[in-house]
């Protein structure tokens, strides 16, 4: 059975290239608030990131892939998955997280603040989505496995965003 990605926004985002199994329904003539609701709400799951209706699939129940996920900025779900943007520091080496979480505004989604503090984003790669993608389809099939490197992880994780 096919999957189907339908991409909600407004007019000025760019337009999609046609593609198999994609609706780009910001672009599409039947586009109404309405239907982007419903899409939001029929959804298995939402790609997304802070900019945009990301906090709506909640009300559903409906788990988000975070993109671009700027850090304490997203609604904190155990359905859902963070990719977080990464940073690196002038001189282009990555920042360890425990050294970002010391920085004066790395909370913000402004390029401009974030660089005039030595902090340059780096997006999420290609590879980074698909990987996401994939894992929230593992997850809803519950073929995902949650050996002890990952549950590790996921202490590790909880610690530190407790701010422990």
């Amino acid at each position: 059975m096919a999957k189907y990605v339908v991409r909600i926004g407004d007019q000025w985002m760019p337009r999609l290239q046609p593609m198999e199994c994609v609706i780009d329904l910001a672009h599409s003539q039947e586009k109404s608030e309405f239907l982007d609701m419903y899409t939001l709400a029929a959804a298995k799951f939402v790609i997304g990131t802070c900019s945009g209706p990301h906090v709506i699939p909640h009300c559903f129940g409906i788990p988000v892939l975070h993109t671009n996920s700027v850090i304490f900025r997203t609604l904190w779900c155990t359905e859902n998955i963070r990719i977080p943007i990464l940073y690196k520091d002038n001189s282009g080496e990555l920042i360890p997280f425990d050294s970002l979480i010391k920085r004066k505004n790395y909370t913000s989604a402004n390029r401009n603040v974030l660089m005039q503090n030595g902090m340059i984003p780096v997006n999420n790669s290609e590879d980074d989505i698909c990987n996401g993608v994939e894992e929230m389809f593992n997850r809803q099939s519950n073929s995902i496995l949650k050996n002890e490197e990952y549950n590790i992880l996921q202490q590790k994780w909880a610690k530190v965003s407790n701010g422990q």
